[in-house]
Parts: C-alpha cells; sequence; structure tokens
C-alpha cells in the first residue's frame, strides 16, 4: 500500500534536481506535500491532522513562493530537457506498472471510499498520534511550530520586511 506514494516521493525528488525555474520547482513541492498527506493519512488515519499539516506547509509555501517571485526577474519557462521528459515518462511507466503489478488494481482508487478504513471512533485516531511511542516525537513538533510562529512574528512587521511597497 504505501509502495505507490514512496515511488511517487522518490520520482518528484528525482525532478526536483533537475528544476531551476521557481514554478517549476514550487509545483513539485506542492504535488510532494500532497502525496506525503495522503501517505499520512493512510498511516495514522486521522483526516484533521494531516489536513492541518498540509494546510501549514502549503501556506508557508506560498509566503516562500511570493518572497522568491519579488525576487527573481521574470523568466520565461523553457521547454523540457530530454532528460527531464525522459524522467517523467519513467516515472508514469513506473506508476502504470506498480498499478498494474499490485494484486488488486482498484485498491488504489477504492481506499476513499470503503467505509472500513475510516476511524470509528476520534478518540482512538488522536491517541493514535499521542501514544507513548510517539509522544516525544509529537511534542517536539509542536513546540517546533511554536517557536516558529514566535519567531516569524517578532521578525515581520508592517513598515518592514522584503515585501513592502515603494513610497
Amino acid at each position: 500500500m504505501l509502495m505507490l506514494p514512496s515511488a511517487l516521493i522518490i520520482s518528484i525528488t528525482f525532478l526536483f534536481i533537475f528544476m531551476w525555474h521557481p514554478m517549476s520547482i514550487t509545483i513539485l513541492i506542492i504535488f510532494q506535500a500532497m502525496i506525503i498527506a495522503v501517505n499520512l493519512y493512510t498511516c495514522t488515519q486521522t483526516s484533521w491532522f494531516t489536513y492541518i499539516l498540509l494546510m501549514a506547509f502549503l501556506s508557508g509555501m506560498m509566503i516562500i513562493f511570493a518572497y522568491i517571485s519579488s525576487i527573481v526577474p521574470n523568466e520565461t519557462m523553457t521547454k523540457m530537457s530530454t532528460l527531464m521528459l525522459s524522467s517523467l515518462v519513467m516515472m508514469l511507466i513506473i506508476l502504470l506498472l506498480l498499478v498494474i503489478m499490485s494484486p488488486d488494481p482498484l485498491f488504489f482508487f477504492s481506499l476513499f471510499l470503503d467505509p472500513s478504513h475510516f476511524p470509528n471512533s476520534t478518540s482512538i485516531s488522536v491517541f493514535k498520534i499521542f501514544n507513548t511511542k510517539t509522544n516525544s516525537m509529537a511534542m517536539m513538533l509542536i513546540t517546533y511550530l511554536l517557536i516558529v510562529l514566535i519567531m516569524s512574528v517578532k521578525l515581520t512587521s508592517i513598515s518592514h520586511g522584503p515585501l513592502r511597497t515603494k513610497k
């Protein structure tokens, strides 16, 4: 089950090496974030945790993209090179082979429609995240996000910053 998202993540990482335009890099990072969110949902069976993480990550990516696009001069995207095109075709072939060679090819598509894959109660799904094995990781993540939030609030102001308007 986790082989398809892992293959997608590896192939997108391989494509990321050959990208140089900020728009294409941003698109690849957004796709990778969505694949990781789906992968996290299949592991934890909690949609709200995955949704909050994805929204926080994508909002940070939007801020970084706005900053980078204001710094980088307007450049047009060139046509794909043969290496990128061949790696994209190879990625699609690998995905097709993974779906065809799986015991149940429709399993990937029926996963979202089958009610047995959804958690039965909210308390059980929350317990999966904050159990004793992952408690230290969750506390470290919460502390890190709090520190980053405080730092970003302290560093930004309306009158100063890279995205200020010129008078």
